[in-house]
């Protein structure tokens, strides 16, 4: 367990649920569904190990980010949580529900696999660790740079929430870029459990994505043999931000259910 416990996020009374950001994310990735839950629930949006606010531990592996989250759920006195996960952040959700099965009340994961993974961030994190951040004061000139090799703006935006200030006043990554790159071959590796999670379980992804193939709704099956798919048409990979009402209605749907309602739906389709 880590010492110290993740910087989180936290709003509203109720059933806990924590939400679970993705590779060079934080947990203000998830504010919008955060205060979109928390009339009903006691939200938790922490910064998983070496993003945001959050220490890099000194192995960064499927099976230490989940007892990371264990170790947060302790510091918080819960028990259990329904735990919300995207991409990174739903491959810890699911090492969570096999290591630790009782932690997980339900569980959803959102556009992710169960499987290795490719590499499909390594060049974007070779680029970040050649930019000279510290060289700019403000985000409007950190974006000028990356523009050259980022043309995509929203991938931008959502990387130039890592830059902050520093003592100096010119800007630092505020993730462990180091820690990350230097980690990164772990982070593609496959689930690792021994038997499979029988709690309830949401699969929301994006029709648009290519996260979600056919292999991998198999090794679903094999893992999570109670995971209900759901496809959301016109999103892509980032299916709560490109489409946040389908993806709040199926979630909210979900985690309102009686529990005997959620325990009769279907497996995967």
């Amino acid at each position: 367990m880590m010492e110290l416990p993740l910087p989180a996020h936290c709003m509203g009374q109720g059933p806990a649920v924590v939400l679970l950001h993705g590779l060079l994310g934080s947990g203000t990735n998830w504010l919008g569904v955060a205060r979109a839950l928390a009339d009903a629930y006691r939200v938790y949006a922490p910064d998983l190990p070496a993003h945001g606010r959050a220490p890099a531990p000194g192995e960064l592996t499927y099976p230490a980010l989940a007892r990371a989250v264990a170790a947060f759920l302790d510091a918080k006195g819960l028990t259990s949580a329904s735990v919300v996960g995207h991409s990174l952040g739903g491959k810890v959700a699911m090492q969570l529900a096999l290591q630790f099965p009782a932690r997980v009340r339900r569980l959803v994961l959102v556009d992710c696999s169960p499987r290795r993974a490719p590499p499909r961030h390594a060049a974007l994190l070779d680029l970040l660790a050649r930019v000279p951040i510290r060289n700019f004061r403000h985000r409007s000139e950190l974006d000028r740079a990356l523009a050259e090799s980022i043309p995509e703006a929203r991938l931008r935006w959502f990387l130039l929430k890592n830059a902050v200030p520093g003592p100096d006043g010119f800007l630092r990554w505020q993730m462990d870029l180091a820690a990350i790159r230097a980690h990164y071959a772990r982070l593609l590796e496959p689930v690792a459990g021994g038997r499979p999670f029988e709690g309830a379980v949401l699969v929301l992804r994006g029709g648009r994505s290519d996260y979600l193939e056919p292999e991998d709704l198999t090794a679903l099956r094999r893992w999570f043999p109670r995971a209900e798919v759901r496809t959301l048409p016109g999103a892509g990979h980032w299916v709560h931000v490109d489409a946040p009402q389908a993806f709040l209605a199926h979630l909210r749907e979900f985690l309102d259910a009686d529990p005997r309602d959620v325990s009769a739906r279907p497996s995967v389709q």
